[in-house]
């Protein structure tokens, strides 16, 4: 995070120096938030950021950072819990916690993911959240493989919307795959996408423009015809 410029002079109309930090060897990283818009002789923060990183029992990192901003009208809160944790050959899962100011409320979401290898070189994801905002409840399931489907469900004041995702990339060549995307939800509404996708770009590009070389080729041929 920069550190404000110091004013020419240190005069009462601009307190900038009163809120300089100095780095110490306390694990708690505390520094001001800088406000880059504010106005002439203002104190130039609007808020301030607090970092940690926790190791519990020599091999669990866990990384704490929050931030709280406020000026003459609004106040917003951020903060994130998050873990990563080895389990095992090509096993890890991260945990985390996220709280945020939405508007007049508080957002919390608790999210899980797992990534894994199913397959001697083949990887694997599975991930779960949870989020309240208020009186609204929403989940999502997330599974990443060959097939990559996703699942989510939010409760709207009784009203219960529930959506599926598909997606699966199959290569048809070195470099190009055929992507397909599908989604539905429980009102009946859906879509489906095919893409073909290449890195031979350039090969592609002659190719397509072969139709047009031979329009430009039988038009005057053409004109000569209908003369």
């Amino acid at each position: 995070m920069p550190d404000l410029a110091l004013p020419a002079s240190f005069d009462s109309d601009n307190p900038t120096h009163r809120f300089l930090y100095l780095d110490t060897s306390n694990q708690w990283l505390v520094r001001p938030v800088l406000e880059t818009h504010g106005w002439d002789h203002d104190v130039g923060y609007e808020g301030i950021n607090v970092e940690r990183l926790f190791v519990v029992k020599d091999k669990i990192p866990i990384s704490f950072s929050s931030q709280v901003t406020k000026d003459k009208k609004d106040a917003s809160v951020q903060m994130e819990l998050a873990s990563s944790v080895k389990h095992g050959e090509g096993k890890a899962t991260s945990l985390g916690f996220d709280m945020q100011t939405v508007g007049k409320d508080l957002a919390y979401t608790l999210r899980g993911e797992t990534r894994f290898s199913n397959f001697r070189k083949n990887k694997a994801t599975a991930g779960l959240s949870v989020t309240l905002l208020g009186d609204v409840l929403s989940a999502g399931v997330k599974v990443e493989d060959k097939l990559i489907a996703g699942l989510s469900v939010m409760d709207w004041h009784g009203d219960l919307a529930i959506g599926c995702n598909l997606q699966s990339q199959i290569p048809i060549g070195r470099s190009t795959n055929l992507i397909g995307r599908a989604n539905l939800n429980n009102r009946g509404a859906g879509q489906i996408s095919i893409r073909l996708n290449s890195s031979e770009q350039l090969q592609l590009a002659l190719i397509g423009l072969i139709p047009l070389l031979k329009k430009m080729i039988e038009y005057p041929q053409q004109l000569q015809l209908g003369q």
